[in-house]
């Protein structure tokens, strides 16, 4: 699928390169007895359940990286358009998507299964 639409897809090295830093900062998050073979977004656990993105994790930041895992791109995106994207999902459009800002700091993520999470991590 083409993402090009929500803002710059960043190249395979700069993906490769935050794909690891993001695996690095779940690493205290992750769920116990997952696969490294899974999707991110459904290796760690959130501080508690949500039914969907809340307004207060994106505060102060305008642009964010949207990782579409199940195809493996990253959209530099500003918030309000990613999140709008993905609010219009259909359900079949079962994606592994993990939004975090350039600094790697905190993580939002949606899950096939519809599970949402967020994370901040101690130290970036």
């Amino acid at each position: 699928m083409d993402f090009s639409f929500l803002g710059d897809i960043l190249p395979a090295e700069r993906v490769d390169e935050l794909c690891h830093r993001l695996r690095k900062m779940i690493e205290p998050f992750r769920i116990p007895g997952r696969m490294d073979s899974i999707p991110i977004a459904c290796q760690f656990r959130g501080a508690e359940p949500f039914a969907s993105f809340q307004d207060e994790w994106f505060a102060g930041e305008v642009a964010v990286v949207a990782f579409f895992e199940n195809y493996n791109v990253m959209v530099l995106t500003n918030v309000k358009a990613v999140l709008s994207f993905l609010s219009k999902r259909e359900p079949w459009q079962d994606w592994d998507v993990c939004l975090f800002n350039r600094s790697v700091t905190w993580c939002a993520a949606i899950t096939h299964n519809d599970e949402v999470k967020f994370v901040r991590f101690a130290s970036a």
